[in-house]
């Protein structure tokens, strides 16, 4: 079944002027998207190959129009429906996220929610982040991505995202296509009415809303009209991407990543009960077994890159909500490269 949009909620937007005016001489442009998302992965589908061809810098500019216009057709805040897979953090890791999709079956026999992060550390962020948009493009309605900390300029142009472009391609340009993209990605989704997901956490703001929905959908892209690329500091959008829960506070303190919160178990407890949440979901943190739980089982952090960096024993796991909004975890453990025996 399609993990629907819920279209009652979906806001009718055009990409009426977009920064840095990268694309706007092609605003009038209109997309076969399906059409695109097939161009890209018939080429993706040949990276282990000989064969295999970075896509051309117009393949990527006109792939990336594509993106932004399909984003902006669907809310800030999604709307779904059971049943889903949801998976955390990739970055870059391109053969982990196809072997998430060879456990778990590709869309859209299986409908997917990802947490962000895709990008960054990794060794292939460039083809990990277009092979997920491209099954976007493909898939509208079985397969959704939301926006993490690592798709922000602030992080990204220092943990690899912006070299391995400008190594690449050596274009500034494709990079502020890209960035452009992630301006207008949805940063939240809502999942049966009753399970809420984000890359970060909570926020103040969040306490104090009272429609949850309207409060998550409202929020304008791109971002700021001050910071475009990036959410501003001391904002809900900012909270949203990069704060972090943790068990021996109360309400919110400041962050030791020096950007945003933490937030203690008497948050979370007041959230659900307040806007009638079962569980939070969310990714952010490298955690041993995949997923770890927090706060009595309302919330917890999904992880879905294995044996992280290289440098990590970390497991993966995945979470899978069925209809009825049950919830189970499948965990994949690090698969290691066989060193070679030396010759004696």
């Amino acid at each position: 079944p399609d993990c629907t949009v819920d279209r009652r909620s979906t806001r009718k937007t055009v990409m009426a002027s977009v920064i840095g005016s990268v694309m706007s001489s092609t605003v009038q442009k209109v997309f076969d998207y399906d059409k695109e998302g097939d161009k890209m992965l018939e080429k993706l589908m040949k990276i282990s190959t000989n064969e295999y061809k970075d896509p051309t810098e117009a393949e990527v500019f006109s792939f990336l129009e594509a993106c932004f216009k399909m984003f902006m057709s669907q809310p800030m805040c999604l709307d779904l429906q059971p049943p889903l897979t949801v998976c955390g953090d990739i970055h870059g890791q391109f053969n982990d996220l196809v072997r998430i999709f060879k456990t778990n079956g590709f869309p859209p026999k299986t409908n997917y929610l990802f947490l962000g992060d895709y990008i960054d550390r990794g060794t292939h962020s460039i083809e990990t982040m277009l092979f997920l948009l491209a099954l976007k493009l493909k898939y509208p309605l079985h397969f959704f991505l939301l926006r993490g900390n690592h798709e922000t300029t602030i992080v990204n142009r220092i943990y690899g995202f912006h070299q391995n472009i400008m190594q690449r391609y050596g274009s500034e340009r494709i990079y502020n296509a890209f960035t452009e993209v992630f301006t207008v990605m949805p940063l939240t989704a809502i999942v049966g009415k009753r399970i809420v997901c984000m890359h970060g956490g909570l926020s103040k703001d969040l306490l104090e809303s009272t429609n949850l929905y309207q409060t998550l959908n409202d929020v304008r892209r791109p971002l700021s009209v001050n910071t475009p690329r990036d959410p501003p500091n001391n904002s809900m959008p900012l909270d949203l991407l990069w704060s972090d829960p943790y068990s021996n506070i109360k309400g919110f303190q400041y962050s030791i990543r020096g950007v945003s919160c933490t937030f203690g178990p008497d948050v979370v407890n007041q959230f659900c009960e307040k806007h009638g949440i079962d569980l939070i979901v969310r990714a952010h943190q490298v955690v041993q077994d995949g997923y770890d739980f927090f706060c009595d089982r309302k919330l917890v952090t999904i992880f879905s890159a294995p044996h992280y960096c290289g440098q990590f024993d970390n497991a993966a796991a995945v979470m899978n909500i069925d209809a009825s909004l049950k919830c189970t975890f499948k965990i994949m453990r690090p698969e290691y490269a066989k060193r070679k025996k030396s010759k004696k």
